[in-house]
């Protein structure tokens, strides 16, 4: 909705321009048996006690190590959130995916924050890590998505995630995730906390998250670009004819 109300402030007309959201592929990205969820931390060495905390994406500079943070993704609001809850729960165990996360890295080793990296070569292999995860944390100052919130859901792994993008617009906040304002470092660390220290909370997001993606799946998202897109011009181009 951002970019909707960018463009119509820039003077587009509203008939002119179409809301649809990013979708996410339902056959794919789906909750993970139990068997699964053993499997992958087993492989990735997450220990059974541990509290896993996934940040899926690419937030550093280039394509190198990524030493210089992308703080449109905010690696460092990541960092300080990690943190702040590590003081107090030392089970906490972070998963990183995607390229250039060097920056994360190292000042995970510098608190001393167990975490684990993997960039993969075929994305879909990344639905059976989001089976890993007890919770994704999205941190991000601007986003077009982010991805990692719709197959966060799809995956039935609760989301607590900064007030950008799809997640202003989708999470109902203590319903289907926790959304919190630009930069509060402390209140994203206190809703991961909340989620943490309360398992019937989690579910009951997780229950309602799951229900919420159901309208994301690219069926829909693609009938809707026919609807919206599509016929319209052609109506558009015949009644012009």
């Amino acid at each position: 909705r951002i970019t909707y109300e960018a463009l119509e402030s820039a003077g587009i007309p509203s008939e002119q321009l179409a809301l649809i959201p990013l979708g996410v592929d339902l056959t794919v990205f789906r909750p993970a048996h139990p068997y699964e969820r053993t499997h992958i931390r087993k492989a990735l060495g997450i220990p059974e006690y541990a509290f896993c905390i996934g940040s899926f994406q690419k937030d550093g500079i280039g394509w190198d190590e990524g030493m210089e943070p992308k703080l449109i993704k905010g690696p460092d609001i990541f960092i300080e959130t990690i943190n702040t809850l590590y003081r107090s729960y030392p089970d906490i165990f972070v998963l990183l995916t995607g390229p250039a996360r060097g920056y994360v890295k190292k000042l995970l080793t510098k608190i001393g924050v167990p975490f684990v990296h993997t960039v993969l070569h075929n994305y879909h292999d990344i639905a059976a890590y989001y089976g890993a995860l007890d919770l994704c944390l999205i941190t991000s100052r601007c986003e077009g998505g982010p991805k990692a919130l719709l197959e966060s859901w799809a995956c039935a792994v609760p989301v607590v995630a900064t007030q950008v993008g799809m997640a202003a617009d989708c999470i109902e906040h203590c319903r289907n995730g926790m959304v919190v304002p630009l930069d509060r470092v402390a209140t994203l660390a206190d809703c991961v906390a909340e989620l943490h220290d309360n398992p019937q909370l989690r579910q009951q997001i997780i229950h309602a998250a799951h229900a919420t993606v159901q309208q994301f799946d690219w069926a829909c998202i693609a009938a809707q670009y026919y609807r919206e897109l599509y016929r319209a011009h052609s109506a558009q181009t015949k009644s012009n004819a």
